[in-house]
């Protein structure tokens, strides 16, 4: 690929944009997801810092870390529920003090979780994502795959 070419800068990541713990990661709240995120910490949920927590962090986290390249799930668009812990699961407390329960959403969403999926499937259908979404498909699944 020559450096002058339109689509060097436009690469993400070659690898690693989903996997099974970054699916158990994302989905720890809801069965049975939560089994396969113990059994892949070896019988236990991971820390508590280290556990999916709040989405506003997660996002930052996410724009800033070259190192995080987890990509959300379809389930986070579709199921409320996977904001919930309804079973009331015991995922620790962290350093912080703060015990990890419901997945801390972002203010607008009024920690609501019916209220934030409903508005993220909304925003998914507006005119700017249909007129660019080609683009993270080219990126993901098509030629955009490879950078420099």
């Amino acid at each position: 690929m020559h450096m002058d070419d339109e689509y060097a800068t436009n690469f993400h990541y070659g690898t690693h944009y989903s996997s099974p713990g970054i699916i158990y990661h994302f989905l720890v709240r809801l069965s049975p997801y939560t089994e396969g995120s113990i059994l892949l910490q070896s019988g236990k949920f991971d820390f508590a810092d280290r556990l999916f927590f709040s989405l506003v962090d997660s996002y930052r986290n996410a724009t800033s870390e070259y190192s995080d390249v987890r990509e959300l799930v379809p389930e986070m668009y579709t199921i409320p529920e996977v904001y919930l812990n309804l079973n009331g699961l015991d995922f620790g407390v962290m350093q912080n003090k703060k015990r990890v329960h419901n997945l801390e959403l972002p203010e607008w969403a009024r920690d609501n979780p019916y209220f934030f999926v409903y508005h993220l499937r909304k925003t998914l259908e507006e005119d700017y994502v249909s007129r660019t979404i080609n683009n993270w498909i080219d990126l993901i699944f098509g030629y955009k795959q490879r950078g420099e």
